[in-house]
């Protein structure tokens, strides 16, 4: 779960199996709910989207401000699944290879009541992960990991990837391009976990960088190539 405060009402997302009518199985959604009485009693839950990465449901993230609540997570419902020829038998229930996540974006401008339709932010990079959401004023910046065009078939996280921003300057009306920090993927290396923060309209962030290699099996194995690094940027530019 994530939560904040503003104005004596207390705001909460968080994630949790969500059975979908006539489905064969169920999926993660995105919940919220609030308490104006500081935590006695709470709002019935809400649905602010019902098709997200059951793995990755920890990155979700929710602040507020004078312009309303925003809230930002992986999403799955542009998912391609591909299931690799070399898994044994034995792993026919693990997730497949290939996982084409999305980060989206919704906000409300009366603080819960209501929800705006929400917001493709990664729209173009067909492989995003790991969103890290600030807000300062009308400057909301989102940060995630991902690779735009990959070279291979099948790609997963743990592939090489670049790190992304894309800001709004109007408290999420709109958004500007999509812009990249980090350009390192073509050099077999990945970002992992990002964090950014937003103060006097300076960014601030802090990332992983690394290698893996992938080697076929039996399975997958995972290899990683030390040094795996802690990295802080600050960059002033609007």
């Amino acid at each position: 779960p994530r939560g904040c405060w503003y104005n004596d009402v207390f705001h909460v997302v968080w994630t949790d199996n969500n059975p979908i009518p006539g489905a064969r199985e169920t999926h993660e959604a995105v919940f919220y709910s609030r308490s104006e009485d500081r935590g006695m009693t709470w709002t019935n839950p809400m649905v602010l989207a019902d098709r997200i990465s059951g793995d990755l449901n920890d990155f979700v993230n929710i602040s507020v401000n004078e312009d309303g609540l925003h809230v930002s997570w992986i999403d799955w419902r542009h998912r391609k699944t591909y299931w690799l020829k070399f898994i044994p038998p034995y792993f026919s229930s693990a997730s497949p290879y290939e996982e084409n996540y999305e980060i989206y974006y919704r906000r409300s401008l009366d603080y819960g009541k209501t929800w705006e339709k929400d917001i493709r932010i990664s729209e173009g990079i067909s492989h995003s992960y790991y969103p890290s959401m600030s807000v300062e004023g009308s400057h909301i910046a989102i940060v995630w990991t991902g690779n735009a065009r990959p070279k291979w078939k099948y790609f997963y996280r743990m592939h090489p990837t670049d790190l992304w921003i894309r800001e709004s300057f109007d408290g999420g009306k709109t958004w500007g391009p999509i812009g990249k920090i980090e350009d390192c993927a073509k050099e077999g290396y990945s970002i992992h976990m990002p964090k950014i923060v937003l103060i006097n309209g300076k960014r601030h962030l802090l990332y992983i960088k690394g290698k893996h290699t992938i080697q076929k099996g039996p399975g997958l194995h995972l290899l990683r190539e030390p040094p795996y690094e802690v990295l802080y940027r600050e960059s002033i530019e609007r």
